[in-house]
C-alpha cells in the first residue's frame, strides 16, 4: 500500500468487520501479532501488557485501515487470540519434552529479541504456566468430539437427530436433544463468549444488540404506522380539496346556466317586440315601388 492509503472497514451491529476489508484486516492483525516490537512476548497474559503497547497497536492498525470505533473491541480481542496462538506455535516448535529451561532459552527464533525469548521461556517453566498447561491437556482429553465440525461431529449429530425423530417424548425432551446436537457441533459454552458469533462477541453485548434490534424494529414499525397515517391524512385532504373544487365548479355552472337563461329570455322579449314594425316597413316599401312603376316620371 502507498503511504497514506487506507482501507475503509465496515462492520455489523456486533462491531465485527464485514465484506472484503474484513479479510484484509484479519490477515493484517495476524502479521502485527507476530511482531515482538509491537506485541512483546514476555508477558504472562495479554491483560498484563502495558496500555502503551495497545495504544501503539491501534495507531499502527489505523494507519492502514479506517476503523469504526465499534470495531476496536474486536481488534483487541482478535490480537489477543492471535498473540496467544503465536506463542503456542513457538512453544510447539522450540520446546521438546525433557528439555531444560536453559536449553530452550539458548535456541531462540531469529525474529524474536533474546530478552523477550528468555522471559517467555521462563514463563513456560513457571508453576503457573505448568498448571494452565495441565488444565488445557485435561480439557482436550475430555472433549469427545473435536471442535472442528468434522465428519465425526456430523455423524454424532445425525445419530442424535435420528434418536429425536424416533422418540415420541414431550417437547422438553426434544429441546434437550436439540441442545445436545448443537453442543456436539459447536462445542461447549465458554465464559464470556457466545458460540456461533465469532471473535469479540459477549453475552452482554449480544443482549444489548438484541434489545437494540427489538427497539429498532419497534421504531421502524412505529415509523411505518406514522407514514401510513400521514398518507391517509394526505389522501383525505386531497379528496376534500377535490370535493370543494367540484362544488365550486357546480356553482359556477349553475350561475352560468342562470345567466344563459336570462340572456335567452331577454332575446326572446326583444325579438317579439321588434317583429310588427319590421313587417310594416316592408309593406310600405312595396307600395312605393308599385306606385313608381304605374306612374313613370314625365319628361
Amino acid at each position: 500500500m502507498r503511504e497514506g492509503e487506507r482501507i475503509v472497514v465496515e462492520c455489523n451491529q456486533l462491531g465485527q468487520p464485514i465484506k472484503k476489508a474484513a479479510c484484509l484486516l484479519t490477515s493484517f492483525l495476524g502479521t502485527v501479532a507476530r511482531r515482538p516490537q509491537l506485541c512483546p512476548l514476555g508477558y504472562a497474559k495479554w491483560n498484563d501488557m502495558l496500555p502503551t503497547y495497545k495504544v501503539e497497536l491501534l495507531r499502527v492498525i489505523e494507519s492502514k485501515f479506517v476503523l469504526p470505533p465499534s470495531t476496536h473491541d474486536f481488534v483487541m480481542k482478535s490480537l489477543n487470540r492471535k498473540w496467544k496462538e503465536y506463542r503456542a506455535q513457538l512453544k510447539k516448535d522450540y520446546m521438546r519434552q525433557g528439555m531444560t529451561e536453559e536449553e530452550v532459552a539458548r535456541n531462540y527464533p531469529p525474529d524474536v529479541p533474546p530478552h523477550q525469548w528468555m522471559e517467555l521461556v521462563h514463563y513456560w517453566f513457571s508453576e503457573r504456566a505448568q498448571t494452565y498447561s495441565a488444565i488445557g491437556r485435561a480439557a482436550r482429553a475430555a472433549q469427545s468430539v473435536p471442535h472442528t465440525s468434522g465428519s465425526k461431529s456430523y455423524e454424532r449429530a445425525t445419530a442424535l437427530i435420528a434418536e429425536r425423530d424416533d422418540e415420541s417424548a414431550a417437547s422438553t425432551q426434544q429441546s434437550r436433544i436439540e441442545a445436545e446436537v448443537f453442543t456436539e457441533l459447536m462445542g461447549p459454552e465458554r465464559y464470556g463468549r457466545v458460540r456461533g458469533y465469532g471473535v469479540g462477541v459477549t453475552p452482554t453485548q449480544l443482549s444489548e444488540v438484541s434489545r437494540y434490534t427489538q427497539h429498532t424494529a419497534a421504531d421502524a414499525q412505529d415509523s411505518r404506522v406514522r407514514r401510513l397515517e400521514a398518507e391517509i391524512q394526505e389522501i383525505r385532504q386531497s379528496r376534500a380539496a377535490e370535493m370543494e373544487e367540484m362544488r365550486q365548479s357546480r356553482a359556477e355552472m349553475q350561475a352560468m346556466r342562470g345567466q344563459i337563461d336570462r340572456l335567452t329570455s331577454l332575446l326572446e322579449m326583444y325579438g317579439s317586440s321588434q317583429a310588427p314594425g319590421i313587417s310594416g316597413t316592408r309593406r310600405d316599401s312595396g307600395t312605393s315601388r308599385g306606385d313608381n312603376d304605374d306612374h313613370p316620371p314625365a319628361d
